[in-house]
């Protein structure tokens, strides 16, 4: 069994779209901005980023935060089962006790997976026959799916 699950290549946050690797394990999820893909989302992202982790620190939660890839701990980025094999960019990491809730929507054809963290929520989009297998994959390794 893998510990990391990667959820999808795109997500949605802020009401803007990224692309990116959403990569799933038992501690967070981690949202990998692509460099090439968005040539000015750096700034964007940033901004955005910080509004969130403004906002979690506000409600005295758990925080999410931001880190370059290089910052990441090598026992995440150098297991093998880690799923991104680009060295630069930004990351998002939100931590499991950010996490409010993991679901997908109720329409069997609606190819996300919703991650919901105090008031914020981040969605990423994966093949649309691949539904079954991210539900057991993010079971496997601890994660509770709210319906």
């Amino acid at each position: 069994m893998s510990r990391f699950v990667t959820l999808g290549r795109e997500f949605r946050f802020n009401g803007n779209d990224y692309r990116g690797h959403v990569v799933a394990s038992a501690d967070a999820f981690y949202f990998v901005i692509d460099p090439h893909g968005m040539p000015h989302a750096g700034g964007l992202l940033g901004a955005a980023f910080e509004a969130v982790r403004e906002h979690f620190n506000s409600k005295g939660a758990q925080t999410c935060y931001t880190r370059q890839l290089a910052e990441l701990p090598a026992e995440i980025t150098s297991d093998p089962d880690w799923p991104v094999r680009q060295t630069q960019g930004s990351v998002l990491v939100v931590p499991r006790e950010a996490v409010a809730n993991v679901h997908f929507p109720w329409l069997w054809l609606d190819n996300r997976v919703c991650i919901s963290a105090a008031e914020v929520e981040f969605s990423t989009v994966f093949n649309l026959f691949r539904r079954g297998n991210i539900r057991r994959s993010l079971a496997d390794i601890g994660w509770t799916l709210a319906n």
